[in-house]
């Protein structure tokens, strides 16, 4: 295979054309980002041998690396290492504190019921849904409508709750973005 012979020069032209896209990224990321682009270039060879034009498949390939390995950042972001040392003080207070939280949230998600029930029916079963801890995909599978109706309705639901608050109908008195 003609790729091995000039394999570092491939290698340093996919890493100059990734960084292109991941500009400002940590240089370790655009390094993994690369070592995918150079699995797809030996991928694409072995699998249709060496093209006519390589400058073109090593950006196609380059760009669909970048934009791959952006999305899967997106969906799973990189956690930072956990301190071995570090220790949760478990005292009453912060129990308390916890335990406040949880009040103030189960409070919040009463109100909302509520509003719905009053206000919006339609609303209703998705705020209970929501108030149970279901996410909104498995309320879909459950409801047999789609995940993007689901989320449009959802949406169009919360739009209707913040501006009741807007609008004063609705006593909130947690701070709310309306945007």
């Amino acid at each position: 295979m003609a790729l091995a012979a000039d394999w570092p020069s491939t290698l340093a032209d996919l890493r100059r054309r990734v960084a292109s896209h991941l500009r400002g990224w940590d240089p370790a990321d655009i390094e993994d980002c690369a070592q995918d682009a150079a699995l797809r270039v030996v991928r694409a060879v072995e699998r249709e041998g060496w093209p006519r034009n390589p400058n073109g498949l090593f950006t196609v390939i380059a760009r669909r690396a970048a934009i791959d390995f952006i999305r899967v950042r997106r969906r799973r972001p990189r956690h930072e290492r956990l301190d071995e040392n570090l220790e949760i003080a478990d005292t009453e207070a912060l129990r308390r504190s916890l335990s406040d939280v949880h009040e103030e949230m189960q409070a919040k998600a009463l109100r909302v019921l509520h509003y719905f029930h009053s206000r919006q029916a339609r609303c209703e079963p998705l705020a209970r849904a929501r108030a149970e801890g279901l996410d909104l995909k498995s309320f879909a599978e459950r409801s047999g409508q789609s995940h993007g109706a689901v989320l449009q309705q959802w949406s169009r639901c919360m739009r209707r709750l913040f501006e009741s608050i807007r609008r004063g109908e609705l006593h909130w008195p947690w701070p709310v973005d309306y945007a």
